[in-house]
């Protein structure tokens, strides 16, 4: 096999990790590998138009031929198992649809990986962050406050300027904010969006929380070392609690 080509490398690494026992190189292309785990073969082989990126993706070009669904998006249709409609064939990544990102790709792969493997595994991919490499930064996760009314939710929202944060001022970048969007019945957190330096590193926390249905006291009531940027997310959970200190905004935005 040409350890050269990352495709049939990947292959490799999946008979060396015992997911796969035979490797079929029909045909491969830069961006597509099938896996067949009902013969436990490898079959590479695909239209790369149709592709992008993506552990285990489709030649577009059989959906006459094996009947695979594709939604009215020209997208292929998977259940929570990355299956698509017909039994044997898996599929993850961009040609399933958006969000296109790396990181929702990869966890698809991991999810698909344990289900082929039959190893327990409780992956979500519900929760997708955003992160975008701006100056400042933005990351997001969740409802934002308009997605949250239009699903008729009744919210309640905190937010809290790094302008006011001890470590932003010390490395002297007090630009943006952290926000947390609330449901005011449940006090359950339905988003989190961050605007300013490291966004991208801070937005897991909102991560970790819409996954296991943190509420708004949950962060309120866990200690942020202090000085750091972290404290921002916390300081946002006090303005919805209307229990803020230090914000400029002392009231929570309520809708």
């Amino acid at each position: 096999m040409n350890q050269d080509d990352p495709k049939k490398c990947t292959a490799l690494k999946l008979v060396r990790l015992g997911l796969v026992k035979k490797i079929s190189l029909r045909q491969v292309s830069k961006n597509a590998l099938l896996l067949n785990p009902m013969s436990t073969e490898i079959i590479c082989k695909t239209d790369a138009k149709h592709l992008n990126s993506g552990l285990v993706v489709i030649d577009c070009s059989w959906k006459e031929e094996i009947g695979i669904k594709f939604n009215s998006n020209g997208f292929i249709q998977v259940d929570d198992k990355m299956q698509t409609n017909v039994s044997n064939v898996f599929a993850i990544g961009d040609v399933v649809g958006p969000p296109w990102l790396a990181h929702k790709a990869y966890m698809q792969g991991r999810k698909l990986a344990y289900h082929i493997a039959k190893i327990p595994a409780n992956i979500q991919i519900k929760n997708i962050p955003y992160a975008v490499y701006t100056e400042p930064e933005i990351a997001s996760v969740g409802l934002t406050e308009e997605s949250a009314l239009e699903q008729k939710y009744d919210i309640r929202v905190g937010k809290f300027q790094f302008a006011a944060n001890a470590r932003a001022l010390t490395s002297d970048d007090g630009k943006g904010f952290a926000k947390v969007v609330v449901d005011n019945s449940t006090h359950k957190v339905l988003g989190v969006h961050i605007v300013g330096k490291n966004a991208s590193e801070l937005i897991s926390e909102g991560v970790l929380g819409l996954n296991i249905g943190m509420k708004i006291e949950d962060i309120e009531s866990s200690i942020h070392p202090h000085p750091t940027l972290t404290e921002a997310l916390f300081e946002a959970a006090l303005v919805s609690l209307d229990k803020s200190v230090h914000s400029f905004i002392k009231k929570s935005k309520s809708e």
